[in-house]
């Protein structure tokens, strides 16, 4: 959807994005991989090579479902989602359809967060995550969501709300 670019200098291009990322000891920057769904795998691949040689940085894939699946990721992404924070990598990842993402990364999440699905498996998927019920996230209106802690089992529900301008 080309989002993001407010929060750093976007790059399409990988050589582009090597060159920038090579020229700086601090950076942000957002890589939208192009509109070739048969070639995500390959470069989220290369996005995440990068991002583990380079370390401590924060890394944020959005839909995630388009570049894993629930048995099959990257090695590389395996080794960031078990091994990411001894490298000082904090993760993040959003996914419309989380029963089509990894188990790894789920497993190994620190923080969940939900808002309405309407897809029955995405629905399971979550319940057995947060540990609610499958009424409570059908239930959730826009904007509403459940969120769990999974190292405390914390579980809170709130409603996002923006700033207006």
């Amino acid at each position: 959807m080309d989002e993001y670019g407010e929060c750093g200098t976007v790059f399409t291009d990988r050589a582009k994005l090597a060159d920038f990322i090579g020229a700086r000891s601090t950076f942000t920057a957002v890589y939208r991989p192009g509109d070739q769904l048969d070639r995500y795998e390959a470069r989220f691949d290369w996005f995440c090579r990068v991002a583990w040689a380079l370390g401590e940085l924060t890394l944020v894939v959005d839909e995630l479902a388009d570049v894993t699946g629930p048995n099959r990721a990257p090695s590389i992404w395996k080794t960031i989602t078990r091994k990411g924070k001894h490298e000082r990598l904090a993760c993040f990842a959003a996914s419309q359809r989380p029963a089509e993402v990894d188990k790894t990364f789920l497993g190994n999440c620190t923080f969940i967060h939900c808002g309405r699905l309407n897809d029955e498996a995405a629905v399971l998927t979550m319940k057995k995550v947060l540990g609610v019920t499958s009424e409570e996230i059908v239930g959730l209106r826009d904007l509403e969501f459940i969120e769990r802690n999974m190292v405390t089992g914390a579980v809170r529900r709130g409603t996002l709300k923006f700033p207006v301008t």
